[in-house]
């Protein structure tokens, strides 16, 4: 996924999922976003390999998001969350895991996670919403617009240098 014109880099690639996750978490009221993104790792590929983005929520609820290639030394993927009162961690790789610290002293515990198949959970959940006759998709579709929203504002302040207003 090198190619931008094909879907690739660290925005459209991963970010996606990132921002799609905070929003699911935090809610839907995204106020504003700044980011920097670009290919300031490896300056070869025609898509971006970094990005690193500040979202605030009208309630005041601040998160940020970084996302950089690698081409080898990964050893795990998945997702740190820090929160006033706790933090979670999330891991893809090298096998998937739970773990939520919101104790004194930050005492990490493992929450189970059933493993499915997400892409065949999805696409089943979509054939019964259109065999129920639903109005709507599982997943809300404004929802999905609001996450490739959120994505075009990162690369719209990376390309301003300046915070972008989600309207």
């Amino acid at each position: 996924m090198l190619d931008r014109q094909a879907g690739g880099g660290m925005g459209l690639m991963d970010g996606t999922h990132e921002i799609d996750r905070l929003l699911w978490l935090i809610g839907s009221d995204i106020d504003t976003v700044s980011a920097q993104v670009g290919a300031f790792v490896h300056p070869q590929i025609e898509a971006d390999d970094t990005g690193m983005y500040f979202l605030r929520w009208k309630s005041g609820v601040v998160a940020t998001v970084s996302r950089m290639a690698w081409i080898v030394g990964a050893t795990s993927a998945g997702s740190e969350l820090f929160f006033t009162k706790g933090q979670a961690r999330f891991q893809l790789q090298p096998s998937v895991g739970l773990w939520v610290a919101d104790t004194p002293g930050g005492t990490w515990r493992e929450e189970p996670v059933k493993t499915t198949s997400s892409l065949a959970d999805e696409f089943g959940d979509f054939v019964a919403a259109i065999e129920r006759g639903d109005d709507d998709t599982p997943i809300p579709q404004e929802h999905g617009r609001l996450v490739i929203q959120v994505l075009e504002a990162t690369e719209e302040s990376a390309r301003s240098g300046r915070e972008v207003v989600i309207r």
